[in-house]
């Protein structure tokens, strides 16, 4: 299986992310607009809403009915968690449930495609905040605001001083604090989903580095995102690529940086 084989025609690929993206924002809205989504609690104690089900639902149907002969593994679906695949999509319908449950406008519908343990295409979509950051053709990023496209490149960092982008979670933890002592940090910014990849991508941010349980639903299509726009995903030693398929679906810890930022830890 290529990328330019008939199954994966890029074009084809391209729609079916952003359309699959719009449909499930659009369940996903009609919760965060009524304000008080049923809610139930994982094993692990993070939070699982109706809208997440209805939207996983839905971006998997969608999925599958494009492309039958790729798995997809969703954060909902469990019982898939365990297979291992060369080449699947990984879904997180809603990424910032918690915040989605306090009507945050951070949270994100994540689709992306993985090939051989890196994500080739994705999409990023907060549908709160009206904006979606999409992989075109595989290789380059694109904004799509009211059916209109506009390209994006990653903008170079060219001050040594590092804007960070980190996770609302871990912004107390204490190896995250040591690792910040050791950079010339200029600003931090918090944020609880994916859009932190986007911030990197657009040049509004330099780097992110995240320690601590994350799993790969929470990061393909924002790693493709970036990656589109010429940015990197390294394991937290910022020279060991974060890669996919791993057992359980479960990331080490990661440094994400924009184009022209080099990792820290790297030669």
């Amino acid at each position: 299986m290529t990328m330019d084989s008939p199954e994966l025609n890029l074009n084809k690929l391209e729609r079916c992310l952003r359309e699959t993206a719009v449909r499930a924002g659009s369940v996903v809205m009609e919760y965060w607009t009524s304000g008080n989504p049923e809610t139930e609690w994982k094993p692990d104690g993070t939070p699982v809403t109706t809208a997440d089900l209805r939207a996983d639902r839905l971006i998997r149907n969608l999925l599958s009915g494009a492309f039958p002969s790729i798995p997809v593994i969703s954060e909902e679906e469990t019982a898939n968690h365990h297979n291992r695949h060369s080449s699947f999509f990984v879904v997180d319908p809603i990424d910032g449930t918690s915040g989605f449950r306090k009507g945050s406008l951070e949270f994100t519908v994540n689709i992306a495609l993985v090939r051989k343990g890196r994500p080739v295409a994705g999409v990023v979509f907060a549908p709160a905040m009206k904006r979606m950051f999409l992989t075109s053709n595989g290789y380059r990023l694109v904004e799509v605001d009211n059916d209109r496209t506009r390209v994006l490149t990653g903008r170079r960092s060219a001050a040594a001083a590092l804007r960070v982008t980190v996770s609302r979670s871990s912004v107390s933890s204490s190896r995250l604090n040591d690792y910040l002592a050791e950079l010339n940090v200029v600003n931090i910014a918090t944020m609880s989903s994916s859009f932190k990849f986007c911030l990197l991508a657009i040049g509004e941010a330099d780097i992110y580095p995240r320690f601590g349980r994350t799993m790969e639903w929470d990061t393909a299509a924002g790693q493709a995102i970036l990656q589109a726009a010429g940015g990197t995903v390294w394991q937290i030693d910022g020279r060991t690529p974060l890669t996919y398929g791993k057992e359980n679906y479960e990331n080490p810890s990661f440094v994400a940086v924009a184009a022209g930022v080099r990792a820290p830890g790297a030669h």
